[in-house]
This record gives structure tokens, sequence and C-alpha cells, in this order.
């Protein structure tokens, strides 16, 4: 039999099953049977049943038979038991390269080298890989852009972007392909990054049995069908977090991990809890003694959180029921961090008060409308607000003089006064907020979420900020006196969707003195003045993706008709940027790459999904290590050599 997935008869929940015979399922603990036959797969729910029609054969036609073989045996004598050699156990195998093409593409994008050529030592230096999310770019193709937050040893955690052309159902990775990062600590798999992790590991190993350094993992659904946890890990001991787990893997999970210090439930994996007979006993959570942070489900009872003895940090899911009873927030008086999510029922915030120590807040989709129980709150960090739109007064938001991040989106309430927040350096929110951004003394890091309410010359002179990020959709078309006015902005992430996004003022935006990275993805338009050529020194990381359409204007901004309307026709332009180290023109109708000669510094180049037939301009680049030219029809692809690393 093949592998094959079925559902459970008793809690409907999948299962990767591999052969016939008995099966236990690992989420409600129901044994059956499973027959292959003609090729079809029978579940038998009924254990040690007689099948078959007539009466049972009996055991008198065996048994003269047996007598003459035991007789036949019994002269044989020892030579029939002759003690044969003991036979050597199979040698686990594992791989020591990546061999899917999403992780060969990421590996070449962290080292800059082909990844063949990749050695354990540099494998060995990746200690975290976050696959935060995944946007779509193009709606016809399915085109996306994937973000991977990677640590290496002695270095800063950085945000690598990789663009797939959406053939298939999404990048496929077996689980042996992470083998080869021996020192890895961290392995997280947002489950809405379109990621998709097997077990179809072939001659490798089906574990993570050799990487003796894992602290932080991620499960997903191909995890489920894991039945011996203590042998998938190399060290079960040592593992600190584990998220996305269902709660019928609690008994498993207690029995394996006993030091986990981090507990994420998948949200809604409790739906059918409180109606099976053999759930899990909540209550073994208090046997990890060192777990300090649970997400969960909100349940009818959840006395079980009470014996929880050193939990700080509380997720709960209120699955969007407006009755639901929130009750047990008035006795965890050592929370730190509280996050409510589908929180309908989530009304008032009284019970702060039991909860001196919070220091995180984060409310989702609530009936929430009162702010007041927060009023001079010193102790608060952290606050998220988020579709609670039913808030009255967000004017209470200016006495969190403790407050750090503050994230605002789709909240009634007004344009909180935030001058007295000398603390506040990070805001998420959408552009209705702008104003209450600019009061913030000390804001350097601004996220603007979808919406066309605001106007960002408001942020004109914001001297503070140095990392700009616009999403969804909207508009970046800015003057070039506020660009040049934001003299501490270093980072500009533009990041469109398919749905809409007007555009952006290219040319207006490298005008800011100090930008060392932009990045700008999405259906946009670029908007460009005729004749422009930047002169900036700053700027190291340019990526620009998406298929846009150019739009030349004059010196008074009224669009030239018949302009050129390709990106082509600006990068003689851009190749002023001597700076570069790394550029990312991804579907944007490049040709030719003749104006690329002037850039000597640049290390990485990105043309994928172009026109590009000639490579012989990048010759001239000493530094370039490494090519994407996939998706262009190269013809002298042998007029590059050396070490460069071309992909195409």
């Amino acid at each position: 039999m093949n592998p094959t997935k079925i559902r459970c008869p008793h809690c409907g929940s999948e299962i990767l099953i591999r052969g016939a015979g008995k099966i236990s399922c690992p989420h409600c603990r129901a044994d059956f049977f499973v027959e292959e036959r003609a090729k079809d797969i029978r579940i038998n729910m009924t254990v040690n049943r007689y099948e078959g029609g007539g009466k049972p054969a009996s055991s008198h036609f065996l048994l003269y038979p047996l007598l003459g073989i035991l007789v036949l045996l019994s002269l044989l004598g020892s030579r029939v038991f002759r003690r044969s050699p003991k036979a050597e156990p199979l040698k686990e195998s594992f791989q020591e390269k990546v061999e899917s093409p999403f992780l060969r593409r990421l590996c070449a994008e962290i080292f800059q080298k082909d990844p063949d050529l990749l050695t354990a030592e540099e494998y060995g230096r990746v200690e975290k890989l976050c696959f935060l999310s995944s946007d779509e770019i193009d709606a016809a193709s399915g085109e996306s852009v994937f973000h991977i937050d990677v640590g290496l040893s002695g270095e800063e955690e950085r945000d690598y972007i990789i663009v797939l052309d959406g053939e298939g159902s999404g990048p496929e990775i077996p689980i042996s392909d992470f083998q080869p990062f021996s020192s890895l600590k961290t392995l997280n798999v947002n489950p809405n990054f379109g990621l998709r992790i097997t077990q179809e590991t072939g001659e490798y190993s089906n574990s993570l049995r050799n990487l003796t350094k894992l602290q932080d993992f991620t499960l997903s659904s191909w995890s489920y069908g894991i039945t011996d946890w203590k042998d998938f890990f190399a060290s079960p001991k040592e593992l600190k977090a584990l998220r996305g787990a269902s709660i019928w893997q609690l008994d498993e999970i207690v029995d394996s991990f006993p030091n986990l210090e981090t507990l994420e439930f998948s949200p809604g994996s409790f739906s059918s809890y409180q109606y099976q007979e053999k759930a899990p006993d909540l209550k073994r959570l208090s046997e990890l003694s060192s777990l300090h942070r649970l997400s969960t489900d909100l349940l009818k009872d959840n006395d079980y959180l009470l014996s929880i003895a050193n939990l700080q940090e509380l997720a709960l899911n209120g699955g969007g029921e407006s009755g639901a009873d929130y009750s047990i927030l008035y006795h965890l008086p050592h929370l730190k961090e509280l996050i409510v999510y589908s929180g309908k029922g989530f009304k008032d915030l009284s019970f702060l008060s039991a909860m001196p120590e919070l220091s995180k807040l984060s409310i989702e989709g609530s009936e929430l409308r009162d702010l007041s129980p927060l009023a001079g709150n010193t102790v608060l960090q952290e606050l998220y607000l988020s579709r609670d739109g039913s808030i009255a007064d967000l004017s209470v938001l200016g006495t969190l003089t403790g407050l750090k991040r503050l994230s605002l989106y789709d909240t009634g309430g007004g344009e909180p006064d935030l001058s007295a927040l000398s603390s506040l350096v990070r805001m998420e929110i959408d552009q209705s907020f702008l104003p209450s951004a600019v009061s913030a003394p000390a804001l350097s890091d601004l996220t603007l979420i979808g919406g066309e309410d605001g106007d960002l010359e408001i942020l004109s002179g914001k001297t503070s900020l140095e990392k700009l990020c616009i999403r969804g959709d909207g508009s970046a078309e800015v003057s070039r006196e506020l660009c040049e006015s934001l003299s501490g902005l270093k980072e500009l992430s533009v990041q469109g969707s398919y749905i809409s996004f007007e555009g952006i003022t290219l040319d207006h935006w490298l005008c800011a003195p100090a930008l060392q990275k932009l990045v700008v993805y999405g259906s946009y338009k670029i908007y460009w003045t005729d004749g422009f050529v930047p002169d900036n020194s700053t700027l190291r990381e340019l990526s620009l993706i998406g298929a846009p359409q150019l739009i030349v204007r004059d010196a008074q901004g009224m669009r030239i008709e018949g302009g050129e309307t390709e990106l082509q026709s600006i990068l003689p332009a851009l190749s002023s940027l001597h700076g570069l180290k790394s550029l990312q023109m991804v579907k944007e109708g490049i040709s030719d790459l003749e104006p690329l000669r002037a850039l000597s510094e640049l290390e990485t180049l990105d043309i994928s999904e172009n026109y590009v037939r000639d490579l012989l301009p990048l010759r001239d680049l000493p530094s370039l290590k490494m090519l994407d030219a996939s998706g262009n029809p190269i013809q002298n692809r042998s007029a590059l050599s050396g070490d460069l690393y071309i992909l195409s």
C-alpha cells in the first residue's frame, strides 16, 4: 500500500497511513483496522472480528501435519536451530545538502554561492529558519513573494525575499531537507506561509534526530502522523518551544518534552474537545514545570490554567463566540503577556486590576468599548488593538508612558495625542492614525496598513523615522521635499498586492539622504521624472518586483504622452547607484543589461522573468557572486565563468 491519508472514523482527523493493519488515531487514541482489498481501502472499526462466509475451518485438519513437522524437527536436532550470525542494524542516513528547489534558492541567497558547493561548516552557521509570510502579487499567475527570517551565528537576523512563479501548489520541502543545518536551534513555519513539509524523504531518515541543538519547533498537519516523538528529535528533553500542536497530542507532548517553556496549540484544535469522552486531561499541563507561555482555545471550563504554576504569557482564541466566558482572567495575577483574538465576547478590561505585571496586551476582533482601565498604566510596554471597531475613545493611550510599541488597525476612537510617550519607538497603524504617529517624538519604525485616508506629507521633517513600511492598497506617491526631509530614513518597504496599489514616486524616494534599502513589490505604477539621475551613495539594496507600469513625467509633474512604459528606459539612471550590492528586478520588462556595467560593487543580481538574451555586460562586474537569470531567453550563459553561481 502506498502512503495514504484517511479520516479517523471516530474524530474525523486526517491520518497518514503507510500500510494495512491495526491503526491507532494519534488524535483521539481510537483503534481500528485498515485493510487493502482490490486497491480499495476498507476500515474495520471492530477489533478481532471474524469475517468470511460459512464456518471457520476446524483445527483437526491442521493437527496431523503439525505433529509430522514436530517429529521431523526432533530428528534434525540442533542443526535446524544453529545460530545464524547477528544481523547488523541498518545505518540511519541523513541529508548533507539541501535538495528542494526552494531551499536551494534560499541557500544561494544566504551564502551567495552555488548550493552544491556549500560545506558542512557553512550549513552549520544557520541557527534560525523562520518562514514568516507570503504575499500573492499576481492573481493570474499565482506569483508570490515569500519572506524568510534567517539567523546565522555571530550575525544579525535578516529577512530574505524569494519570488516564485506560482506553478504547482506552493513550495514543497521534505523534512529531511532541514537535516544539513546541523546547528539549527529554531525551525518555524507559519501555517499561512504556503509551504508544504512532507514525509517523503526517500533514502533519508524521516526525522530530525541529527539536529542536536534544536530548541524551538513548529508543527504542521504533516507532523500529526508522528507516533514516536522521542524518536523524532535528537534531544526531546532539550526542546523549549513547540508550536502548532493539536490538543489530541497532549499526552505525547507531556511525556516526551518535560522541559517545554512554550506550547502553542493550533487555533481551533479544541473544536470537538468538549464533546469527546476520551479527551485528554488538560490538567496534565501542570506536569510541565517550566511552562510559562501557552496558546490555547477558550473553553467553557478554563480552570486547568490555574494549575500551571509559572504561566506568564497566555494567548486565547475566543472562537468568535459572543457568549464566551473570560472570567478566568481575574485569577491569573502573574501574567505578563495576554493575547485575545477572535474575541467577540470580550467586552471590558476590568480584569487588568488583577494583573499588575502585564506588559503586553493584544485584543483582536472584540466588542471592547471602554479603555479607561488602562489610564495611567506605566507597566504596559506593548499594546495591539485590531478590528475592535466599537472603541469609543482612544485618548487614554496618551497616558501610557511606558509604551514602546503600539498597533492600531480598523479601530474606532479618534486620533490620540501621543506626544507624551517618549518611549514609543514602533507603530503599526492604518493611515487614518498618521497624525498620532507624527505626534510620537521618538518614533523610529512605522508600518502603514492599507487605506487611503492618510496624507504621507504629514511625515515631513520626521527625522527620528528610520524604517517605513507601506502595506496593502494605498499609495507611496510623495513629494521630493518630503523624502529629502527624512534624514534618518534607512529602509523603505512598499508591499502591494494583486488587489491594487496606486504607485510610488521612485525618483523622489531615492532622494532620501540616508536610505540603504528599498523594496517594492506588487501591482503598481512607478513614477519617474524625465532626465532625473539619482545622486545616492548610501543605497545598498534595491528590489523591484511585479511587472509595474512606468509613467514618465516632466519637471512640473505632467505625464509625457508616448513616454517609455518599461523599467528598461530608466536603467541607465539607476546605474548611477554605485554603492549597490544587491539588485533585484523581477518581471520588469528588462532586456538589455549594458547599463549595469557601472555597478562595480554589485554582489547579487536577480533579473528573473525578463527578456534578457545577452549576459556579456556582466563580465565587467568584479564583485558579482550570484546571478538569477531564470525565466530569460539567455543565449550565452557560457559568457560568464569563475566562481559566479548562475541560476537559470
